[in-house]
């Protein structure tokens, strides 16, 4: 009984130590930022940070930012999210507290030019010297006559890392779910071997040559880890069309043997919304196939996924939700 009960104590004082730790983290990032700071330590592409203050609007124009990220990650950054770019040319931003002043001067965003992964989403990355804490933009659009929308305001949480100690641990994909609304729904375990049809070709008789190129998941681990960093590796089996060998011979050349998906970055946990963030910083794939192989260091990272969390904390599944498409990614405590 004695041994029992040291047992137990035990256990409650890591559990409240861990509790302790996640408070004091989460804590952080109640902090006020200054609005001047803010606004002179972003990196925007395509943005010129000018002084005094956009012209006044006229009201003309019109845009919904609702849909909007109001979670933000040290380095990464937010998105500010456009219903559609093509209808503006620009967009000036200001920095302000929740309930205070504003900081002189802005950002000019033109979008002439601009390239983005998405092409209704801007990204703002942070220099190191935005910390967590809380502070707000305003934004209005303008376009090429001169015309400018009435502004909108938009309040963000820079998120620490790490978080939650429940999730510390060495996790593994288990299956994937694809959603297309009202037509289908296709799961598949991270273990079954899927294939497409790809072809070569050969030049002398003016052929295609098929393949079904197919890959077998072998295993799979993400590590989060307690101070807020985190690694991925995967392994999985490839028979893939050699295409070069192929289309010198004119025969069918297949390359077989595993390939490696590696990543690293940082983790973090929104209390708010009780969802777990991937920030990726580095990438490295080794492929069977060397043309397909990279080794990526992203600067100012980017989000890998957002995921909903069981209550249990034994689970968890990606986000990736459309009007009419869904996508999910399942993990599983190991």
């Amino acid at each position: 009984m004695v041994f029992i009960s040291i047992l137990f104590s035990c256990e409650k004082d890591e559990e409240h130590n861990s509790q302790a730790k996640d408070d004091t983290i989460n804590a952080v990032e109640e902090a006020i930022l200054d609005e001047t700071m803010v606004l002179d330590n972003l990196i925007i592409e395509n943005g010129t940070k000018k002084s005094g203050a956009p012209v006044p609007d006229s009201n003309s124009l019109e845009f919904d930012v609702s849909k909007s990220s109001t979670t933000a990650f040290m380095k990464n950054g937010f998105k500010i999210n456009l219903p559609s770019m093509d209808s503006f040319s620009g967009l000036y931003l200001q920095i302000k507290q929740k309930e205070g002043g504003i900081a002189d001067g802005f950002w000019d965003i033109s979008f002439e030019g601009l390239e983005t992964e998405d092409e209704d989403l801007i990204d703002v990355n942070f220099s190191d010297a935005i910390k967590p804490g809380k502070f707000c933009y305003v934004i209005c659009v303008y376009d090429s006559e001169g015309n400018i929308s009435q502004p909108q305001e938009v309040c963000i949480e820079i998120e620490n890392w790490a978080g939650n100690s429940n999730l510390v641990g060495s996790w593994k994909e288990y299956s994937d779910e694809e959603i297309v609304i009202g037509e289908s729904n296709v799961k598949s375990l991270f273990t079954d071997k899927t294939c497409f049809t790809n072809n070569g070709w050969c030049s002398e008789t003016n052929e295609s040559i098929y393949n079904d190129d197919c890959r077998t998941g072998l295993s799979n681990e993400l590590l989060l880890k307690a101070d807020g960093t985190f690694t991925y590796e995967a392994r999985f089996q490839d028979e893939v069309l050699n295409e070069t060998s192929t289309n010198s011979t004119c025969e069918k050349v297949v390359y077989k043997g595993e390939s490696i998906l590696e990543g690293s970055g940082n983790w973090a946990y929104d209390e708010d919304k009780d969802r777990l963030f991937i920030v990726v910083f580095k990438e490295f794939s080794e492929h069977v196939n060397p043309k397909e192989n990279y080794n990526n260091i992203l600067k100012n990272g980017a989000l890998g996924f957002e995921a909903s969390i069981q209550e249990d904390y034994t689970g968890f599944r990606t986000e990736q939700n459309e009007t009419d498409y869904e996508y999910h990614v399942y993990f599983v405590k190991n």
